[in-house]
């Protein structure tokens, strides 16, 4: 995970807030907000790359933080039943916490959405089915201490339910997981004793398995909504989870193939294919019957090797193989003439071949997470390449050739073992983003500042001792992080970055900052944790910043 400058804290403050009123409404929804918030969170690692802010990378911050909102969660129940047994609730709660904690864990090691919200939620179900045998009183079947009100239980189930087999309707999901998870909420639902919730459950259950839920989830809904009303239970959280499953559900199943039997029965009109997690082993040779795919899905898989037949498919515009096993990629996949994406991310690619520079209407490549030492010189012929993905690799430096992508916007290459960034670089003119942070970067370019629209700019961790006079060239920057390097000092210059918002200067050995950065109108967070500064520079630095949010320690 990434560092980005918006703390998960804030978000699960600000998330419980708005989640609040729900332990005050007349049945009391405490889980089912908690369910819904996790999941707002998660949205939002998503929509920012899981860039998830973790001082040090450290998940045990993270932990910390969960516990506290489990705190608050027991602190609004103790204050709305009027008693003080809040360490008990603690260790009732602790299932919350793990909730989320599990999404944040499954996050780090998958960028699949369907894939993460399949497995906690399975991990979830599991964890209260095992529980709830230390906690049932079967003589009083109703009885269960995770949950306050036993209908709570009974739409957590039914939530959770519902997800589940929305998800194994449009993806192939693991079979024992899936059937452990739909065994677990079963029973769930049955020892809530919520007639809404049972018989919404059984309803739920009788569509999907006659094939008829694609359907019936768009009116799930108002079902829901007419048997809350009925059981005098707070309805809210249950059309917000329905809404969700059916916006999803309006997908044109006639555009998206996800099974090749399906797609031969029509193969002249296949212009996409997803089959992703469908355990395959190799490149599946019916796909060469699509001569009009334009789209092919194929991550998360088992496939060790791209055909030289890949050649064949010459109206293919994305191709996704993300996820693989995939240890080179053939020279003929330069006749592929028409691609525009080609992802190849976490597979275990050594190398390239010289002919991927062939692609010439090429405007994104994913190679992150694979093996690859160096770059063909060849990938400076890709023109049109807007976005080169390059994090977690083995690369040592890059090709001169690069700053011949007149096109690029994004170029991402952290964790590899960069010791100097080429001159060339310098001439990309539209790049807005670069990321160079873990490496071995010990300088930057002398004229780095001719990034002329560079916008955000990473390099911590790294052994930079000085910066460049021209980076203060760089007017449109806006966020700049460069922590946890050997930085002495700042150009005396500094001021002229008027557009720079975020500033990350920790870890360094600074003791002291230019008086021109008082220009820097525009700056709103600086954080100076862990450098050289004596009391007076302190204050001196308050002084000229005044109005700026400053993060000494």
């Amino acid at each position: 995970m990434r560092i980005k400058k918006v703390k998960i804290e804030y978000i699960l403050l600000i998330t419980f807030i708005l989640m609040s009123p729900f332990y005050f409404s007349p049945s009391g929804l405490p889980q089912i907000a908690d369910f819904f918030a996790a999941f707002m969170i998660i949205a939002y690692f998503i929509k920012n790359n899981f860039e998830i802010y973790v001082e040090k990378n450290n998940p045990f911050n993270l932990l910390f933080f969960f516990v506290f909102w489990t705190l608050l969660v027991n602190l609004l129940w103790t204050l709305k039943l009027g008693n003080t047994s809040i360490i008990i609730y603690s260790i009732y709660y602790v299932y919350n916490c793990l909730f989320i904690y599990i999404l944040y864990l499954l996050a780090k090691k998958s960028t699949d959405v369907f894939s993460i919200i399949y497995k906690s939620v399975s991990f979830t179900l599991i964890l209260q089915f095992l529980l709830s045998f230390l906690v049932v009183d079967f003589t009083g079947f109703r009885q269960n201490i995770f949950f306050n009100n036993p209908n709570q239980l009974g739409y957590f189930g039914l939530c959770s339910l519902t997800i589940l087999l929305y998800l194994s309707e449009y993806y192939k999901l693991n079979k024992f997981l899936f059937t452990i998870s739909l065994l677990s909420g079963i029973y769930i639902i049955a020892i809530s004793l919520s007639n809404a919730a049972m018989l919404s459950a059984i309803l739920l259950l009788i569509i999907h398995f006659f094939r008829y839920i694609k359907k019936a989830l768009k009116y799930l809904l108002f079902f829901n909504y007419f048997l809350t009303i009925i059981n005098k239970n707070s309805c809210t959280i249950i059309r917000n989870g329905g809404e969700m499953n059916t916006e999803a559900s309006t997908q044109n199943p006639s555009i998206t193939y996800f099974s090749i039997e399906a797609a031969l029965k029509d193969p002249l009109n296949v212009t996409r294919l997803d089959l992703h997690f469908k355990d395959l082993n190799k490149f599946p040779e019916q796909i060469f019957e699509f001569p009009n795919l334009e789209d092919l899905i194929l991550w998360n898989n088992q496939i060790e090797e791209i055909p030289d037949e890949i050649s064949k498919l010459k109206s293919l515009k994305k191709l996704d193989l993300s996820g693989n096993k995939i240890k080179s990629v053939p020279k003929s996949i330069a006749e592929l003439q028409n691609l525009n994406v080609l992802v190849l991310s976490w597979n275990e690619l050594e190398k390239l071949p010289d002919s991927i520079g062939e692609l010439v209407n090429l405007k994104r490549l994913g190679l992150n997470n694979n093996k690859i030492k160096r770059l063909p010189d060849s990938i400076g012929n890709l023109k049109n390449l807007q976005e080169l993905v390059l994090s977690e690799n083995e690369i040592s430096e890059l090709p001169e050739s690069i700053g011949q992508l007149e096109n690029l916007v994004k170029l991402r290459a952290p964790g590899n073992f960069l010791a100097k960034l080429p001159g060339s670089i310098c001439n990309l003119k539209k790049l807005e983003k670069l990321e160079v942070h873990e490496n071995n970067l010990a300088e930057l370019p002398e004229n780095f500042g001719e990034l002329e629209n560079l916008q955000k700019f990473r390099a911590y961790k790294n052994l930079l001792t000085n910066l460049p006079s021209s980076i203060c060239k760089l007017t449109k920057l806006r966020k700049l992080f460069l922590y946890e390097n050997e930085l002495q000092e700042l150009p005396e210059n500094f001021g002229n970055l008027v557009e720079l918002q975020e500033l990350d200067l920790s870890f360094n050995e600074l003791s002291s900052l230019p008086q021109s950065i008082s220009y820097c109108k525009n700056l709103k967070n600086v954080v100076l944790t862990k450098n050289n500064f004596s009391d007076d520079e302190k204050r001196k630095i308050n002084e000229m910043l005044r109005g700026v949010s400053i993060i000494w320690s």
